[in-house]
This record gives structure tokens, C-alpha cells and sequence, in this order.
């Protein structure tokens, strides 16, 4: 699929994303902030991998990890909030009712 001139890759249905992201502020505030929102992304990733293979209810409880998926990690920049988002995701199966 094409949109206003850049190619739409379409992912497969078997195939779903979890993950999270995080607002990043105070870009400027020196290395204790930036080590801060570091640790922040990381802890973000480590308590959603925990979530999403422990099972446990909540929304993404019928979905594990596909074994060896990698972690994504990317960044933007939000032009409409003036903020940089640190976001991660690993693609997920449904698990067998």
C-alpha cells in the first residue's frame, strides 16, 4: 500500500506487537537525566518481557513473545507535543485457548 508517496508494508495477522514507550523531557538537563530516562526505558522493557511471558491477566494475557523475537527499540520526535519517545515492542503469538 502506497500513502502519500511511502510504501505501507503490511505485517502478517498471526503476528502481533506488545510493547511500551516513554516520554522523554528534560533532554537538556545534563547526564543524571539521561541516565534517568535510561534506566526508565530499560525497566519499561524488562516488566513488559515479565508481563507478556508470565501470563498474568491483564491485556495482553492470551499472548507470549515468539521465541527469539528480538526487542525493537526506535525514538521520535512528537512535532505536535515537542517531546522525544523512547517506544520498544516484540512481535507476540496468541497463545492456544
Amino acid at each position: 500500500m502506497n500513502v502519500l508517496g511511502h510504501e505501507v508494508e503490511i505485517l502478517s495477522y498471526d503476528i502481533v506487537y506488545h510493547g511500551d514507550a516513554i516520554t522523554l523531557r528534560g533532554l537538556r538537563n545534563g547526564i543524571r537525566a539521561v541516565a534517568a530516562h535510561a534506566q526508565r526505558f530499560t525497566d519499561s522493557i524488562k516488566e513488559g518481557l515479565r508481563l507478556l511471558t508470565s501470563g498474568a491477566p491483564g491485556p495482553a494475557h492470551d499472548v507470549r513473545p515468539i521465541a527469539g523475537a528480538p526487542v525493537e527499540t526506535f525514538q521520535y520526535f512528537s512535532a505536535a507535543t515537542g517531546e522525544h519517545v523512547l517506544a520498544w515492542r516484540v512481535a507476540c503469538q496468541e497463545t492456544a485457548p
